[in-house]
């Protein structure tokens, strides 16, 4: 069984403003607490810390290029699943669209 693949990486910057706004909320919490010193030093720094530093995600995707039978597809699926990937088969035309819109353009 031959077939054409290709692998695309996407990388995209981590929005991090969420996880900086539930740790002001966690130090406005320890207010009242005997160590709310320490809480807030420490928020302090990482709040620094992550609005300096750029941290991204990455995802994979292998693009199978078949035109056999789909039971052929469907094993071709199996073993990349043995293999220990997330197999997500991408039949929605506007996810694809995303992906490879993404592969062209940084998507920050």
């Amino acid at each position: 069984m031959n077939f054409e693949f290709q692998i695309i990486q996407i990388n995209k910057k981590l929005n991090v403003e969420k996880y900086i706004e539930n740790l002001i909320k966690i130090a406005d919490v320890s207010k009242n607490m005997d160590t709310s010193g320490l809480y807030n030093e420490y928020f302090t720094q990482l709040k620094i810390s992550l609005e300096e530093s750029n941290i991204y995600t990455k995802e994979f995707f292998i693009c199978i290029s078949y035109n056999g039978k789909i039971e052929d597809v469907e094993r071709i699926l199996n073993k990349l699943s043995k293999l220990g990937l997330v197999i997500e088969r991408i039949t929605d035309t506007l996810k694809l669209k995303n992906i490879l819109y993404c592969t062209l353009n940084k998507c920050y």
